[in-house]
């Protein structure tokens, strides 16, 4: 254990030194415009393979952004320091205070787009956090100023962000409610929506083995099966081979239940070796 933890100590200081090193390198001689340019990059190379170097960069970004008073590039380091706290360490309250200060950068900038995109994070975050109201507020919000758009995609988003709301909130009928009218939207969608209508029927599958209503969950497997496609995301066809050997071991099917969970622990064995 002791070993375990110097070991850690020396790794934790070697990334630190490497990017003071990498800071070093990138200020001599360069203009505030490709520093910064550079650090954003760099930010983005180590977002899943090094959060906090990944934090580290952008927060260097943002610094030259700001100096420079380039807005735009500003409230984009600054949301992706959101996503990192938020996606990377799960850290709510942190993503949070970065998102309010992107969201002040895109109203700055008059950008309604990102604007409504960022509304649409932030109740997602609050709802997280069990500000529901305040989450519900900036998720209509959101909402409305798609339709005024016409941007049907990002009204369909929203309602889904609102029924994870009502998830958090407990409200199960309002946010099946709201998953079903997302629904509609990507079933309008036709060969474009399908991808995302079957991860949305993996969310009312979840919702309804929560309630134990097994009669919905019935019609919802049989949707997806019809829709089924390999080329979907491997870990929206890891959950629904999962609800579906959960619900068929519930009824006493156990063989089709085995041959759900044959499918499972195959994509799983694919994708997480």
């Amino acid at each position: 254990m002791r070993y375990f933890f110097l070991i850690s100590i020396c790794c934790f200081t070697l990334c630190k030194i490497g990017r003071a090193q990498s800071v070093a390198n990138v200020k001599n001689g360069d203009d505030d415009s490709k520093k910064a340019v550079i650090f954003e990059r760099k930010g983005g190379r180590f977002y899943n393979i090094d959060p906090d170097s990944s934090l580290f960069y952008f927060s260097e970004a943002a610094k030259y952004y700001k100096k420079l008073n380039n807005t735009f590039n500003y409230a984009q380091c600054t949301q992706n320091i959101a996503f990192v706290y938020d996606e990377k360490f799960d850290k709510k309250r942190e993503a949070l205070k970065y998102a309010q200060e992107a969201l002040r950068a895109w109203e700055k900038e008059k950008n309604d787009d990102k604007i409504a995109n960022m509304l649409k994070y932030m109740g997602y975050l609050n709802g997280s956090l069990h500000n529901f109201t305040e989450a519900k507020s900036q998720i209509c919000q959101s909402m409305k100023m798609y339709e005024k758009t016409g941007f049907i995609q990002g009204v369909a988003v929203t309602k889904l962000n609102l029924a994870k709301v009502y998830e958090n909130e407990q409200k199960y009928d309002s946010c099946i409610i709201n998953i079903r009218s997302a629904k509609t939207i990507w079933i309008d969608q036709k060969e474009k929506g399908l991808s995302r209508l079957f991860n949305l029927n993996n969310y009312l599958l979840r919702i309804y083995q929560h309630v134990d209503s097994l009669d919905n969950m019935k019609n919802i497997l049989n949707e997806n099966e019809l829709i089924f496609n390999k080329n979907y995301f491997w870990k929206d066809q890891n959950d629904f081979f999962d609800f579906c050997f959960r619900y068929y071991s519930s009824i006493g099917e156990i063989v089709k239940a085995n041959s759900y969970q044959t499918k499972r622990d195959s994509i799983q064995n694919l994708y997480q070796q």
